[in-house]
């Protein structure tokens, strides 16, 4: 067969060929050239827009055997979505569900489990996949589960470190978006009178490899809540009118401030996220989602400590470029997708358009109408990247009259087309809801808990109508997922049908013992994560690796 007919070949024919590697050494040293899985990965992952895990690394820095792996998992999650690795991410077909699914205690005491974070790390050329749980009893504790061997029939779970302080309340936890820096997760707690926030590494014992140990790297007393962690930067917020930007190891940070006076006196400014985009920050709150400028960190602590007053006095403080309001939200995901620059010199504007992938953000708005508070809508909004700020940013051969970074009628030029423009939407039930989080992927993923319908019984209401499957309520709890649309956001946002929206998992504890009360997701590799109020967790995988 020439070269030409192999190609000529459709996706799945064409990786069933391959896949006879294991007994054709032709086509096992073919399969192992770093060149063909180059190629594999740019044209069949990245240009498709499928979900790719990069650990903070680029690919000129993985292996052939890496790179291969990465490769097969992200067109194995795609197929777990939409049935095919020939479809589009956004084509979901058939149903799609997880290949495996295990239920364990994470607490023998019983201590609900408030919060469940993923922590896969990339140290020494090897992939580590941990899982956090955050268990609160008379104080919190920090467990750390090791999921290697989750494909195998006999794989048990394992515990291989604990985290705690002594009468600590743990208020918030943060994985690292890079995987292979030292700082692994940013935990805000409180302990006594104190208020502080740790930094945290995780590494394996050198005297006992099956067991972790948690490193504290640094540690500065704050009010503040912990809210991301991206590389050495670190976003805090005191939930009123200050957002710290950190760099904790160089010891130096930057103030985001913000001021709404329509709400100031009646509701707090409480923030849900913080993400850094291109050549911007975007914040999202209780009420609005702001736009600020990127910075750099402007000094070094003479001091050498967050602590200090002077610290705080000296840093610069920056106002939001743009505000947009939107709906009383009580959860936000936002998601910047990696990108994969093209070669500056010799890239054009269109070829960077085309590298910058929208913001996606997702959230749950309540209704305002006190009549309609049960109902509440999930909302998928993005936010497109400005083509003429995109134009600036290519260089060129210098002007006479170079460009200005304002518009024509004088207004500046944000890298992004503001406001956010609204996506996609989905109303539903809140019901008797103990998992507020949201979960969205890179790629458009999306998952949330469909909670039980509130009981209306007893004192209320006699022989009341059973929750309907038709009006969105059920005396069950699952677990909801879709793939929302891809493309430039129209004006007028597209409904998700219920079609559309996959019951992939439902809570076994039909009578609501065991209610969801944490929930995450790595898209990239196929990990989803609940747990729950009796302190079990339940552990789903969408592909077989």
């Amino acid at each position: 067969m020439t070269a030409m007919n192999l190609l000529a070949l459709i996706d799945d024919i064409l990786l069933a060929i391959l896949s006879h590697s294991e007994t054709c050494k032709q086509f096992e040293r073919l399969t192992h050239s770093r060149g063909v899985w180059l190629v594999a990965c740019e044209k069949y992952v990245l240009r498709r827009h499928l979900p790719f895990f990069t650990s903070g690394s680029r690919l000129d820095g993985l292996d052939a055997a890496e790179l291969e792996r990465r490769t097969c998992l992200a067109l194995r999650v795609a197929k777990a979505w939409t049935g095919s690795i020939s479809r589009p991410l956004t084509d979901a077909g058939g149903y799609p569900k997880p290949s495996k699914a295990i239920t364990f205690d994470a607490n023998s005491n019983g201590n609900f489990i408030s919060e469940l974070r993923f922590c896969p790390r990339w140290v020494g050329g090897k992939m580590e996949d941990w899982l956090l749980t955050v268990a609160k009893g008379i104080w919190s504790e920090i467990s750390c589960w090791d999921l290697s061997g989750f494909k195998d029939s006999t794989w048990k779970e394992k515990i291989v470190g604990k985290w705690t302080r002594k009468g600590a309340l743990i208020r918030d936890v943060v994985v690292n978006k890079d995987c292979s820096n030292d700082a692994c997760l940013a935990v805000s707690l409180t302990q006594n009178d104190s208020h502080r926030i740790e930094l945290l590494g995780i590494r394996r014992d050198d005297d006992d490899l099956s067991s972790v140990v948690f490193d504290t790297l640094a540690t500065f007393e704050s009010l503040h809540r912990v809210i991301s962690l991206e590389g050495d930067i670190c976003a805090t917020s005191n939930d009123t009118t200050e957002i710290h930007i950190l760099n904790w190891r160089k010891k130096c940070l930057g103030v985001l401030q913000y001021d709404d006076p329509t709400i100031a006196d009646t509701i707090p400014a409480r923030c849900l996220q913080v993400a850094f985009a291109h050549e911007c920050i975007i914040v999202g709150f209780a009420r609005s989602i702001s736009l600020y400028p990127a910075f750099r960190l402007p000094f070094e602590s003479s001091s050498g400590s967050l602590n200090s007053d002077e610290t705080i006095a000296e840093c610069h403080c920056y106002q939001p470029l743009a505000t947009c309001r939107i709906d009383w939200t009580d959860c936000m995901s936002v998601v910047v997708p990696p990108t994969y620059p093209p070669d500056l010199d010799e890239s054009t504007s269109e070829d960077l358009e085309d590298t910058l992938a929208p913001v996606l953000f997702l959230l749950r708005a309540e209704s305002e109408d006190p009549w309609t508070s049960n109902v509440h809508t999930i909302m998928h909004y993005k936010l497109h990247p400005d083509r003429r700020f995109i134009e600036q940013q290519v260089p060129g051969p210098p002007e006479p009259n170079p460009r200005s970074t304002e518009s024509e009628n004088g207004a500046s030029i944000l890298p992004y087309e503001y406001p956010p423009a609204t996506s996609a939407y989905m109303r539903y039930h809140r019901g008797f809801l103990r998992c507020p989080d949201l979960a969205l992927g890179p790629c458009g993923t999306a998952l949330w808990v469909n909670p039980r319908t509130r009981t209306s019984t007893g004192l209320v209401m006699e022989d009341a109508r059973p929750p309907s499957p038709e009006d969105g309520q059920s005396s069950e709890e699952w677990l909801c997922g879709t793939v929302l649309p891809a493309g430039s956001a129209s004006k007028e946002a597209q409904p998700i049908q219920k079609s559309g929206a996959y019951r992939l998992w439902t809570n076994p504890s039909s009578s609501g013992e065991a209610s969801w009360t944490a929930l995450d997701y790595v898209e990239s590799l196929g990990w989803i994560g609940l747990g729950a109020n009796d302190g079990s967790v339940t552990l789903l995988r969408m592909v077989d690796v």
